[in-house]
């Protein structure tokens, strides 16, 4: 390969399907065709993520490349990888023809739903006008469709640091260049823990809160945008997030979709003559039925108590493992059938968002995070019902009746 093609600049396609076999070989699957590299195709579709020379790429994989034939057959698997269509030069500007949730975020589909969340969304934008000043340098982490991005140039940063992962972020550059901002953005392909910036940023912006607040790492991901992107005394959006609770009857038929009982195992013994009673008898999270419901959906079924805050999360702080113990107080006589867990997140001092069911959002992008019982529960007025709510850690949590 010729000096002048290792200047080359070169990324992988995105609607791309992988098959890892246990020789680490490859096989890709893009746009209905089929084809088959050695293991040296791994670091190389790590190595062109994102847009990178081909002598950058190699000089990445120098560790890796043992032996007088290492260098040779990276290079014969990286020709074949070009000629293949797989990796490219061509800047592709549109979205992934995969269908959510194979093609990610680089799917139009996910892209549509939060836009059209529009009380999300503009939620995040007042917060923006509220914080953001025309000496700030802002990080917005997940950019996405780049809105909070153009948003924030607009408030007056003196500039904006957009960072994506995916591919979606070329359409975000265009976005930027259509509203007249995209002299102040710089974007950046990438995990905002593999990146330095020029600067340290004044204001944090992100959307990256799952539908149990904590499940998609925002606490530990904005721990470490805090100690290497941002000054001492930065400014996050969302400052805090909490998850309240409450007791619910949710409808049986929908539970039942969620939680084997004894109607289920006589049906299905009937069916195929096989007794399926362990199902009922299933211990674990699995069998309390944790699933997620639209919050409209939600305020549909019998609310049987106020909520309560399971915990609440200073996002300036450092994360860890947590347990709460919490009380319901039943002020409608019932049957429970379920917690309902729902997220608030103040995003600035006069802007506090909510996915309470009641709130009427039908175009939520959340979801509320349910948890059913083992089996329907009694309650009257004035009935107390304990419950725990544990983090544990990178996401990973249990919310559960005592």
């Amino acid at each position: 390969m010729s000096k002048g093609l290792l200047s080359d600049v070169l990324h992988r396609v995105p609607d791309l399907i992988i098959e890892i076999d246990g020789s680490n070989n490859i096989t890709t699957h893009y746009e209905g065709r089929t084809f088959t590299f050695g293991s040296e195709a791994l670091g190389l579709l790590d190595a062109f993520g994102e847009d990178c020379r081909i002598d950058e790429a190699l000089r990445r994989l120098a560790p890796r490349l043992v032996g007088r034939h290492a260098i040779k057959d990276v290079l014969a698997c990286l020709i074949q990888m070009r000629e293949a269509g797989i990796l490219t030069d061509e800047s592709r500007e549109s979205f992934s023809d995969l269908t959510f949730p194979r093609g990610g975020y680089d799917a139009a589909y996910i892209h549509i739903r939060m836009l059209n969340d529009t009380v999300r969304k503009q939620a995040f934008l007042k917060a923006i006008q509220e914080v953001v000043s025309p000496n700030d340098v802002v990080l917005d982490l997940g950019t996405g469709s780049g809105i909070l991005a153009v948003a924030a140039a607009r408030a007056g940063a003196r500039h904006v640091y957009a960072l994506e992962p995916s591919s979606v972020i070329r359409i975000a550059k265009q976005v930027a260049q259509v509203n007249g901002v995209a002299d102040r953005i710089t974007f950046i392909r990438g995990w905002s823990s593999r990146i330095e910036l020029p600067e340290r940023a004044t204001v944090l912006t992100t959307d990256i809160i799952g539908n149990e607040s904590l499940e998609m790492r925002i606490w530990e991901v904005l721990a470490d945008a805090r100690e290497r992107l941002l000054t001492e005394d930065a400014r996050l959006i969302p400052a805090s997030i909490a998850t309240k609770v409450f007791l619910t009857e949710a409808p049986t038929e929908l539970l039942r979709q969620y939680r084997a009982d004894t109607d289920h195992v006589k049906a299905w013994e009937l069916a195929y003559g096989i007794d399926f009673s362990p199902f009922v008898h299933a211990r674990g999270e699995a069998q309390h039925g944790r699933f997620y419901i639209e919050p409209h959906h939600a305020a549909e079924w019998p609310a049987l108590s106020q909520p309560v805050t399971a915990y609440e999360v200073d996002l300036t702080t450092e994360p860890r493992s947590f347990v709460t113990e919490k009380e319901l107080v039943v002020d409608h006589a019932g049957t429970g059938t379920a917690l309902v867990a729902f997220l608030e997140a103040r995003l600035s001092q006069s802007v506090t968002l909510s996915t309470a069911p009641w709130n009427g959002n039908k175009a939520s992008h959340w979801y509320c995070v349910c948890s059913a019982f083992a089996a329907p529960m009694s309650v009257a007025t004035g009935d107390r019902l304990p419950f725990r709510y544990s983090y544990q850690g990178d996401g990973r949590s249990v919310l559960q009746p005592l």
